[in-house]
C-alpha cells in the first residue's frame, strides 16, 4: 500500500473516532445513554462539524450512519438535535434491517431513521420487487407514495427501457402493520403500454404468507363454453383450513362454479373439491331432462394410533362429467377407503371400493362395489427348511348391479429359498399354495346358473429357477451374460373356470414377468428359458438385450402361457446429451405373429428433449380389439424464460388423432405467462371433438400464495 493510501486511511479513522466522541458528548439521550453499540449507532464521514449555536451536527463526504441495524449513506447529512430531524442529500441510500434498500435524492428523517419524507426515490424489497415515487412519507406504521410505480421485474440494462410489467398509481399506501398495499387510480402497463385501469386495487404486503383475496385469473376459450375466464377467490378462514371458490363465466354457458375445501386436523388432512354447473346443453349431459351437472373429488390421509387411513372419492351425476368438463379423461370413476395397520411381521388392511365405468356399459361381469375387503399378511420369523415363508389371507364381498354378488375367502401361502452360487449357478425354489372358498348370492335380479359352481377350490404351483451369470471385465467395457431356466409345475386349474365371471387365465409375458410365479389359479405348467446380455462402455454407451421363451407343458389350453419375449435397450449418455432406444416384443409361438410390440426413443440435449413411442397389441392382449398407437413429445427450453411442451397422440389402427396439446410458458423472476392449446378428438356418446385455448398471466410477488 502506498504512503498516500495509508495517510488517507489514517485520516479517515481519526475523523470517525472524532465523530463518535462528538456523538457521545452531544447526542440525544436515546443515543448517548444506551450502552448497546448497535442501538447507540455510529457515524463516519470525510468531515464532521458540530454547530453549537444551532445544536446541529454536519457531516460531509462519504457519510455512513449505522443505527439499530439500519445503514444510511449520503454525500451530506445535517442532524438538528433539538428538532430530532436528520436531513440527508446527494446519493442517499438507506438499507433497512430486513434488507430493503432505498435510494433517493434527499431524505428528511427522525433520529431513529424510521419516519420522515423522501424525495425522488426508488426502493428495492428483499424479494427484489421495486417501488419508485416522486415523494414518500414514511413512518414505523406505513409508507405513503405519491405518483408511484411497482414492479417485480429485473432492472433493464437500458435505463430508459420499460419493465415487462409495472403497476402505476397516483398513490400507494403500504401499511406495515396490516401488511396491506393499497393503490389509488392504478393502471397496469405491459412494456410501457397501459392495458388495465382501476380506481382501487390492493394486495398483501411482502411479509404475508397467505391471505383472503383473488388469485390469478385464467382466460380460456373452447368449442363448448366459448370464450370465458375464471377468477378464483381464496378464503383464509383459519391457519388449518381454507376455501377457494372458482367461478367460470363463459360466452355460451351459464356460470360454472368449483369449490375446494382444505382442512388440516390433528390426525391428518383432507381436501374436497365440488363442481356445479346448470346447463341445458346436450353436449354436457347424457340425460336431456337433467340440467344440473354435479361432480365431486376428495382425498384424505389420517393416522389414528397404529392405523393409517386413506380415502379417495370421485363421483358425478353423469358418467362422462369429468370428460365433458375437461377435468380428466379417465375411463373409470373410483372411490375407496383403506385402513392399514403395520407391524414388525406384516400388516392388516380393511378397505372398500366403488367402481363406475365411464365408457363401457355395465355387464354381469362388472363389479360395482367391493365391500368389505379384509387382508392380512404374516411374515414368519423362523425359517422353514432354510426358506422365507409368508401367509396372506383375504376376505371380500363383490357386488354387481347385474348378475350375482360373490363373497370370497382366500388364503395364499408362499415359501421361497435361494441357494448361494454353487459352481457359479444361483438356484431359487418358490412354492405357492392357494385355497379359495366362494359364496354365491342368487337373489340377484338376473341370476345365472350357479348350481354346479364350485364352492371350495385349491391350487398349487412350484418353480425351480437357475441362473448362471458370466462377467467379462475389459479395459473399456464390462459385459455380463446371464442364461436362465425355470421349470414351473402347476396343478390342474380348469375347475376355476366354473367360478362365475372369472376371467380366462393368461400371462402377459415380459422380461420381468417371464420368470415370476403367478397366482396358482391362473398359472400353467411351463418351461421358461432366457438369456440376457448387458454391456457398459466407459464412453457412456450401454446396451441390454434379452430373449426368452415360455413353453406350455400343461394339459390345459393356456393360450397366453407360452410365447417368445424379446427386449432390447440401447443407451448413450454424453456430457451434454442422452439417447435411449427400447423395444419390447412378444411373438406367438404357433406362427411367430406379433402379439405385442412397444418401441420408444428418447433424446435430450441442452435445452431440448424429444420422445416418441409406438405401441401395438394384438386382439385379446389388452382389449377385445387390437390396439395400435403412436405418441410424440417435445420439451424445448427456447430461451432462459421461454419453454414449449407439446404432445400428440394418434390411433394408427383407426387412422385418427386422439389428442394434441401445446403449452407455451414464459417465466422470469417477476412474471409467469402460460398459453395452453389442446385439441381433443374424442367422439362417443354426445361428446364431440373440441379445441381449447387458455391463458394464465401471473404477476409474481403480489403477496404470498395460499
Amino acid at each position: 500500500m502506498c504512503l498516500k493510501a495509508v495517510m488517507q486511511a489514517l485520516s479517515k479513522n481519526l475523523v470517525a473516532n472524532f465523530a463518535l466522541v462528538m456523538l457521545a458528548a452531544f447526542a440525544a439521550p436515546s443515543l448517548a445513554q444506551n450502552a448497546d453499540p448497535q442501538e447507540a449507532g455510529s457515524l463516519e464521514a470525510d468531515s464532521v462539524i458540530f454547530d453549537k449555536a444551532q445544536s446541529a451536527l454536519k457531516a460531509d463526504g462519504n457519510v455512513n450512519i449505522e443505527k439499530a441495524g439500519q445503514t444510511l449513506r449520503a454525500d451530506k447529512v445535517v442532524w438538528k438535535q433539538s428538532e430530532d430531524v436528520l436531513r440527508a442529500d446527494g446519493n442517499v441510500a438507506l438499507t433497512d434491517i430486513d434488507g430493503t434498500r432505498t435510494q433517493a435524492q434527499s431524505m428528511v428523517l427522525n433520529n431513529q431513521l424510521s419516519a420522515g419524507e423522501i424525495y425522488k426515490f426508488r426502493s428495492v424489497l428483499p424479494n427484489q420487487a421495486r417501488f419508485e415515487a416522486e415523494q414518500a412519507e414514511q413512518s414505523p406504521e406505513a409508507v405513503i407514495l405519491q405518483d408511484a410505480g411497482y414492479t417485480a421485474c429485473p432492472e433493464c440494462d437500458d435505463p430508459d427501457s420499460y419493465p415487462l410489467w409495472r403497476l402505476r398509481a397516483s398513490q400507494i399506501n403500504y401499511d406495515k402493520v396490516k401488511q396491506d398495499v393499497v393503490y389509488k387510480n392504478i393502471r397496469l402497463e405491459v412494456g410501457g403500454v397501459p392495458l388495465f385501469y382501476s380506481p382501487y386495487f390492493n394486495h398483501p404486503g411482502p411479509k404475508v404468507v397467505r391471505r383472503s383475496g383473488f388469485l390469478t385469473p385464467r382466460f380460456a376459450s373452447s368449442t363448448t363454453f366459448g370464450a370465458g375466464f375464471e377468477t378464483p377467490y381464496y378464503f383464509d378462514l383459519a391457519p388449518n383450513y381454507d376455501l377457494t371458490l372458482t367461478p367460470r363465466v363463459s360466452e355460451k354457458q351459464d356460470p360454472y362454479l368449483a369449490s375446494s375445501w382444505r382442512h388440516l386436523v390433528a390426525a391428518g388432512h383432507y381436501e374436497i373439491t365440488n363442481y356445479l354447473h346448470k346447463s341445458d346443453d346436450v353436449l354436457l349431459t347424457s340425460d336431456p331432462d337433467q340440467d344440473l351437472n354435479l361432480g365431486v373429488e376428495a382425498v384424505g390421509d389420517f393416522t389414528f394410533g397404529q392405523w393409517n387411513t386413506k380415502f379417495a372419492i370421485k363421483d358425478a351425476n353423469d358418467d362422462l362429467f369429468f370428460r365433458r368438463y375437461k377435468i380428466d379423461s379417465l375411463d373409470q370413476m373410483e372411490s375407496n377407503a383403506v385402513a392399514t395397520r403395520y407391524s414388525d411381521h406384516g400388516y392388516i388392511q380393511v378397505s372398500a371400493y366403488k367402481y363406475r365405468s365411464v365408457l363401457n356399459n355395465q355387464t354381469d361381469k362388472t363389479v360395482n362395489q367391493v365391500l368389505p375387503s379384509v387382508t392380512q399378511r404374516i411374515n414368519f420369523e423362523n425359517l422353514l427348511a432354510g426358506g422365507q415363508m409368508s401367509l396372506t389371507n383375504n376376505f371380500r364381498h363383490e357386488q354387481r348391479a347385474l348378475g350375482l354378488d360373490i363373497s370370497l375367502a382366500e388364503s395364499s401361502l408362499d415359501w421361497t429359498r435361494q441357494f448361494g452360487p454353487s459352481h457359479g449357478v444361483i438356484w431359487e425354489l418358490h412354492n405357492r399354495l392357494q385355497v379359495n372358498a366362494y359364496h354365491y348370492d342368487e337373489s340377484a335380479e338376473d341370476p345365472i346358473q350357479s348350481d354346479n359352481a364350485p364352492k371350495t377350490l385349491a391350487a398349487n404351483s412350484a418353480s425351480l429357477r437357475a441362473s448362471y451369470p458370466l462377467q467379462r471385465l475389459g479395459d473399456t467395457t464390462t459385459q455380463t451374460l446371464t442364461p436362465e431356466a425355470q421349470l414351473v409345475l402347476a396343478s390342474d386349474n380348469e375347475r376355476y373356470q366354473d367360478v362365475p365371471y372369472i376371467s380366462t387365465p393368461k400371462l402377459d409375458l415380459t422380461k420381468s414377468s417371464l420368470f415370476q410365479l403367478s397366482a396358482p389359479n391362473s398359472e400353467a405348467s411351463r418351461v421358461n428359458l432366457g438369456v440376457s446380455h448387458d454391456l457398459q462402455h466407459v464412453n457412456g454407451l450401454s446396451t441390454e438385450f434379452f430373449i426368452g421363451q415360455s413353453y406350455n407343458i400343461s394339459a390345459s389350453d393356456y393360450t397366453y402361457a407360452s410365447g417368445y419375449v424379446l427386449q432390447g435397450d440401447v443407451g448413450y449418455e454424453g456430457q451434454d446429451s442422452r439417447l435411449s432406444l427400447t423395444q419390447n416384443l412378444r411373438l406367438d409361438p404357433s406362427d411367430n405373429s406379433t402379439l405385442r410390440n412397444q418401441v420408444s426413443a428418447q433424446y435430450s440435449t441442452k435445452g431440448i428433449s424429444l420422445g416418441s413411442t409406438y405401441s401395438f397389441f394384438a386382439a385379446g392382449q389388452t382389449a377385445t380389439e387390437s390396439k395400435k398407437e403412436q405418441s410424440v413429445r417435445v420439451d424445448w427450453e427456447m430461451s432462459d424464460s421461454w419453454t414449449l411442451q407439446a404432445n400428440h397422440r394418434r390411433d394408427l389402427r383407426n387412422k385418427r388423432d386422439v389428442k394434441s396439446s401445446a403449452d407455451f410458458v414464459y417465466e422470469d423472476i417477476c412474471t409467469i405467462l402460460r398459453v395452453s392449446l389442446s385439441r381433443d378428438y374424442a367422439e362417443f356418446d354426445n361428446i364431440e371433438p373440441e379445441t381449447s385455448i387458455s391463458i394464465t398471466f401471473v404477476l409474481k410477488t403480489l403477496g404470498g400464495n395460499p
